[in-house]
């Protein structure tokens, strides 16, 4: 019999509400879209993606002109390659940006101002404050760095002559599978590096510096790790995370590129095995990607474990 209100009635209500990781993750998700930066990158990956969706339409459209002509085929793959190539290049900076933007304060305006301590004075464990937190941004890519290459993906099979869409999107499914991980290597990488960097001060600014320097620097240590043989050189070479994110993108475009060329041109076969030495091995790519991941979640539980108030 619970007491509520005035004078002894019977409470009909539960106990019970929404789980506690769910309400951090979506005040966290509302936050970081009412960003007047955040509003603006989805405001660019939408032009971005009108665009190069242009860009493709006036090839199909040329190519299909071609092959009434002379009998040709339609929109060939290289052409799609290059252009999701250049395309996720592109939202490769968005996604960053967007992730340190959002993730710079996703402990550390916590710390701030002290809101982790009130936090976790009612009944919230440290795990459901890191599952919450952890949620935050890759909710926030799915519309930077998932959708925009699936909806290029599915306008081109859209496109086709009619009665080849499926068909076309079957054959192509391998565009659709390397949008996929870029977004999970996207989301892995940042969310645990935020995550890390985001606990350990409450200065965001200070986030914000590191982060662009982990970014930023990781070209170098690629270049780095290309001059170095034997695992030390690998590793280095796996550094690169904005590099990581592209990957399976860059591979597909420079295949094609020394795939059938002459022997004396710079893109030729020869070059080709000492071009794949310098590229970082996917098995390291994932490694680093659950090695960071685990890194950021691990350090957010201890920091909210460290401030944790007992009822």
């Amino acid at each position: 019999m619970a007491v509520y209100a005035r004078g002894y009635r019977s409470y009909d209500g539960g106990f019970r509400g929404p789980p506690v990781a769910w309400i951090i993750f979506r005040e966290g998700i509302l936050q970081a879209l009412r960003r007047r930066g955040i509003r603006w990158i989805l405001n660019i990956t939408g032009f971005c993606l009108l665009a190069f969706a242009g860009v493709i339409y006036v090839n199909v459209i040329v190519e299909e002109q071609l092959a009434q002509r002379t009998g040709g085929v339609g929109l060939q793959i290289i052409a799609l390659d290059q252009v999701f190539h250049t395309f996720h290049g592109i939202t490769m900076i968005l996604v960053s940006l967007g992730a340190i933007l959002v993730g710079s304060g996703l402990i550390a305006d916590d710390l701030r101002t002290r809101a982790l301590a009130l936090f976790l004075v009612r009944p919230i464990r440290p795990a459901d404050y890191m599952l919450g937190k952890a949620l935050i941004l890759p909710a926030l890519l799915i519309p930077l760095a998932l959708l925009p290459g699936l909806l290029l993906w599915l306008l081109v099979g859209m496109w086709q002559p009619p009665g080849e869409t499926w068909s076309w999107l079957q054959a192509h499914g391998d565009i659709a599978w390397r949008v996929t991980r870029f977004y999970l290597v996207a989301s892995a990488e940042m969310t645990g590096l935020m995550l890390l960097l985001s606990s350990r001060t409450p200065r965001r600014g200070l986030v914000i510096g590191l982060a662009a320097a982990v970014l930023f620097g990781g070209p170098v240590l690629r270049g780095i790790g290309r001059l170095i043989l034997g695992p030390i050189g690998s590793l280095l070479k796996s550094f690169d995370l904005m590099n990581n994110m592209l990957w399976d993108f860059t591979i597909a475009t420079r295949n094609w590129q020394f795939s059938g060329q002459e022997s004396g041109s710079r893109w030729g076969p020869h070059n080709q095995e000492r071009w794949l030495a310098w590229q970082p091995d996917r098995t390291l790519i994932i490694v680093v990607c659950l090695v960071l991941l685990a890194a950021g979640l691990y350090f957010t539980w201890r920091r909210a474990r460290s401030v944790e108030v007992d009822a």
